[in-house]
């Protein structure tokens, strides 16, 4: 398997273990949800959310290749509401942005979005969730409160403050102090692969080193 993000992989594959259940919402082209499935063994269970068709049917190709079946693909955007949203594919990327279906058009391409809470309703375990959706991460946390208080999973996380303020429902702060309310410390993922620090970061230090319009940090976020 070629690496991809290799801090957030590293930092991943020290906690993923056979049995366990991983959340990946915002699969994109899969690579987590194939590094998962490989991880949690037979005995687990892989659930991906991706809005994107077409990464969709990429998803399901490698899942057929690699003869995955402990793997369940959604191709539906997590949001706060069940509804339809446009899509807005990135040209040239598998990436794309999703805005609430009502006014003009703002793209030819409608998906279904869905409740984490409705989903996961009835899982027994949730271990581990990576939730990267181009910063609507704000709007999705909304409605998963249910599985974060009954599962309390590990949380790996994008923060792309200059993208979340594109959505005027959330803000970074208020995002980040959300998540932390329901009982999690946050930890910065350095890019050089140096590994998270012994220390929890606090919201202030996050805000401080991430530029609003131009960069974003990864975070893992542990139940306390």
């Amino acid at each position: 398997m070629k690496s991809y993000e290799d801090h957030v992989s590293a930092e991943m594959k020290k906690v993923l273990r056979p049995g366990m259940t991983f959340v990946d919402i915002g699969a994109n082209l899969g690579y987590f949800t194939m590094m998962a499935a490989l991880l949690v063994g037979n005995s687990g269970k892989v659930i991906a959310f991706e809005a994107y068709s077409d990464n969709c049917s990429l998803i399901r190709m490698s899942l057929l290749v690699n003869g995955f079946r402990h793997v369940t693909v959604h191709c539906y955007a997590v949001a706060d509401r069940q509804d339809y949203m446009f899509f807005d594919v990135d040209p040239g990327t598998s990436n794309g942005f999703i805005w609430w279906a009502s006014g003009e058009p703002t793209s030819d391409l409608v998906v279904p979005t869905v409740r984490l809470d409705d989903i996961l309703r009835d899982e027994p375990r949730v271990d581990v969730l990576k939730i990267d959706i181009e910063d609507f991460e704000g709007i999705a946390l909304r409605d998963m409160g249910e599985t974060l208080r009954r599962h309390h999973p590990i949380v790996f996380t994008e923060f792309f403050p200059g993208l979340i303020k594109h959505y005027p429902q959330s803000s970074p702060e208020v995002y980040l102090r959300e998540l932390q309310a329901f009982g999690y410390d946050f930890y910065i993922l350095p890019r050089d692969g140096s590994g998270r620090g012994e220390q929890p970061n606090s919201i202030e230090h996050i805000l401080e080193v991430t530029p609003p319009d131009r960069e974003y940090v990864d975070l893992v976020a542990y139940p306390r």
